[in-house]
């Protein structure tokens, strides 16, 4: 249920570097991405070598933070609970289960989002 950030990183840049060279003569316009919403990519701004991803990238079928979903959901009184993958019950599992990585990030976002930023 998780992955590394670096793993797509390096199928992304070699699949840009395979359709460069035919592209060359034209021009293009824009890139498209599409892709997993419900990843929590945990970012650190801070290291000198620049933004990177950090620890695993948590993905849509981690279902883990069980939990956490049934917290916030009562929380807010909610007679129909969140499902179970928002991100936000993810993070709550993180900050309990894994805080050495939650103090090292500064945002989170999807890995679609991670990327288009990249």
């Amino acid at each position: 249920y998780e992955q590394r950030a670096s793993d797509w990183e390096d199928a992304l840049m070699k699949s840009l570097d395979q359709i460069r060279s035919p592209l060359d003569e034209h021009e293009v316009v824009a890139i498209g991405i599409s892709g997993q919403m419900h990843g929590q990519v945990m970012v650190d701004t801070s290291r000198p070598e620049g933004q990177q991803a950090v620890g695993n990238v948590r993905l849509w079928c981690d279902s883990r933070n069980q939990k956490e979903v049934e917290e916030i959901s009562d929380w807010f009184g909610m007679t129909t609970p969140l499902p179970k993958r928002v991100t936000v019950a993810r993070w709550l599992w993180t900050l309990r289960n894994e805080p050495t990585l939650a103090q090292q990030t500064n945002f989170i976002t999807t890995p679609a989002g991670w990327l288009s930023y990249i």
